[in-house]
């Protein structure tokens, strides 16, 4: 044996001793004393005879609590209880050591627990080394009662084998079967929007990943295992399904799990304490659960051929556009134009010639600019598409909202022109002149360039009002609130919230009485001011129809009526967190939802006056048929 052996040898002994000595207290009395449970002792207590076997696994050491032969052998960690076990134990210690291949252990299964059929010393020694795992060839034996748990842990059995999903336990039976019209429902949408040939277990698969983890992930965060004593996570999902149900027939038409399981959260809040501040929550790392759950929805509602053209972006640009409506409209249109026969071929010939043109003459414009405004060229190099996208979402500003959507050909260097001189020398103006780093720089464009566009995408409403329209209003923010506004890292102030404060104060001045102007302003920070511009107009229109007084009164009576009401606070709250991941939306504070519940009854009855508010607000929030609707406001503020 040469050294590397007798070292490997010696220290394989020295970890047995270890192990060995691990199991004993201070004076070598065993810890351990209870040993492994017998497997066959289990399966009589079980009525366990009838198996079947689930192949190759990776079982989870923990799980592993007796033996079929040598329960005798060792203790209840799988520590030797006799020397006889030395040499073999020493072997294997030194074959792991070496990472050479060993086979898999043979375990028998019943219910959660593992017992070992052959392979005990390599549980042992895997067990000492602290893995995690072993792999194992199973076999399971199915517990033949008939109370619950055994009912369940059967549609549990049926389940795993044909999904390969492990951890779903209900406490309840008949659940797995929902579970079973979903995957198979997931797999119809894969294979017939998405294009994706797939077996069951491969759709079980998607579906676990993309629609149950995603759904219990926001389930976890909110706590709601605390709602619902007894129940487990698992349980809830099938709560958030009937919840959609329910929902969706309601609304006669399908809600999407991501409006399902926010509203399902928010009920069962909003019924513990109605307070508008208790509502779901979307953390951070949850984020990607709501995105991908809201596409899912938005996939499943899609023509087949708007998701293959999304594919088809993808693939020949390699940018994810997201289904864009504006980006599939504008390849349509260069398609007809042209009159190009696949969407494919026009994907390839508009990114040729007009994306990839776009940018190389934004690129060489800029170039051309002094030192001051080129030297931050290269940062936008790197993200070609939100370049694009910016200098497309200008166009559309100009175009779509200037004009009502009329359709028209657009001069693309014109635009590009113009969006340098009105947006990227502005910016880069007060970039240079801030203290803001170099590396950092193309963080604040962009955050600036958002108060810019708000600017423009209202540019008809502010002039109907006689503002004045100039991007210097951005820059107020400095002069108002005495703060580098390009310096800042989190801001608490933009343009909107700006344009919001100077309209509240035109407001308060539509007051003619003291006392009347003072019990607004009580109802206004009570419940969180006015966020959405438009809000104060539609006030002002019911207030020009009932006069001051009756305003007044009629505000703080359906407020108190609203607030007061779960159905509809419920309703506020999801509406409002769907809003919030809309990163062209303002949150909506609920002043601003009582006014879209007033300008509906405005719209919708000239006898509104005679209405019941609760009634108007059932009436909007049925109107709504899918969450879209509700959460959708004007394009402009």
């Amino acid at each position: 044996m040469d050294l590397y052996n007798e070292n490997l040898q010696r220290e394989a002994e020295n970890a047995y001793k270890k192990f060995i000595k691990s199991s004993k207290g201070l004076f070598g009395i065993n810890k351990q004393k209870s040993g492994l449970e017998s497997f066959k002792s289990i399966q009589k207590q079980e009525q366990a005879y009838n198996s079947s076997v689930l192949g190759i696994r990776d079982v989870r050491l923990e799980q592993i609590e007796g033996s079929v032969e040598k329960y005798k052998d060792f203790d209840k960690n799988f520590v030797p209880k006799n020397e006889v076990i030395k040499e073999r134990w020493t072997k294997i210690y030194v074959a792991c050591m070496k990472e050479e291949s060993l086979p898999p252990v043979i375990l028998y299964k019943i219910k959660d627990t593992y017992y070992v059929y052959d392979g005990n010393h390599r549980v042992s020694v895997a067990k000492f080394l602290n893995f995690p795992t072993i792999e194992a060839e199973v076999t399971e034996f199915l517990p033949s009662g008939e109370d619950t748990e055994d009912l369940v842990y059967r549609e549990r059995f049926i389940f795993e084998k044909e999904t390969d999903i492990q951890d779903i336990i209900f406490t309840e039976h008949g659940k797995y079967e929902r579970l079973d019209t979903e995957i198979k429902s997931y797999k119809e949408f894969l294979e017939e929007k998405k294009a994706l040939e797939c077996t069951y277990k491969e759709a079980a698969r998607y579906w676990y990943r993309d629609i149950f983890k995603s759904i219990t992930g926001i389930l976890e965060s909110n706590s709601m295992t605390e709602y619902y004593e007894g129940f487990n996570i698992n349980d809830l999902f099938i709560f958030v399904l009937d919840h959609k149900y329910f929902i969706s027939r309601e609304k006669q038409g399908d809600q999407g799990y991501l409006y399902a399981v926010i509203d399902f959260v928010n009920m069962v809040k909003t019924n513990e304490d109605i307070s508008l501040a208790n509502k779901c929550i979307i953390p951070d790392e949850r984020r990607k659960d709501f995105l991908k759950l809201r596409k899912t929805d938005r996939e499943m509602k899609l023509p087949r051929e708007r998701i293959e053209g999304n594919e088809i972006l993808l693939k020949i640009t390699g940018i994810d556009f997201e289904y864009n409506d504006f980006t599939y409209e504008m390849i349509e249109n260069f398609r007809k134009i042209y009159k190009i026969e696949t969407f494919a071929n026009a994907v390839k010939k508009w990114y040729e010639e007009v994306y990839i043109h776009i940018l190389k003459y934004f690129l060489i414009k800029v170039k051309k600019l002094p030192e001051k405004y080129s030297r931050y060229l290269k940062l936008f190099t790197g993200n070609d598409k939100r370049i694009f996208e910016s200098i497309y979402n200008f166009r559309r500003l100009h175009y779509y909202y200037g004009d009502k959507g009329e359709e028209r050909l657009v001069d693309w260097k014109n635009t590009i022109l113009n969006y340098i001189v009105e947006i990227y020398i502005n910016i880069i103006d007060g970039i240079a002149e801030s203290s803001v780093s170099y590396a950092k720089a193309i963080d604040v464009y962009y955050t600036v360039e958002k108060e810019y566009f708000y600017l423009l995408k209202n540019e008809k409403i502010l002039a109907s009002e006689k503002k004045n329209l100039n991007y210097s209003k951005i820059k107020e923010v400095e002069s108002i609130f005495s703060l580098n506004w390009f310096g800042k890292k989190f801001r608490t102030d933009n343009v909107s919230e700006i344009l919001t404060d100077e309209r509240y104060d035109e407001f308060q001045k539509k007051f003619t009485s003291k006392k009347n102007l003072q019990k607004f302003e009580k109802i206004y920070y009570k419940y969180d001011g006015i966020n959405i511009y438009s809000t104060f107009s539609k006030l002002e229109k019911a207030m020009k129809i009932t006069g001051e007084k009756e305003f007044i009164f009629d505000l703080e009576r359906n407020m108190k009526t609203l607030s007061g009401t779960g159905y509809v606070v419920k309703n506020y709250k999801t509406i409002e967190i769907l809003r919030s991941f809309d990163k062209e939306k303002e949150n909506m504070s609920f002043l601003d939802f009582y006014a879209k519940i007033l300008d509906h009854g405005v719209s919708a009855s000239p006898d509104f006056l005679f209405l019941n508010i609760l009634d108007i607000a059932l009436d909007y929030l049925n109107n709504c048929k899918n969450i879209e609707s509700c959460v959708e406001e004007q394009t402009y503020i």
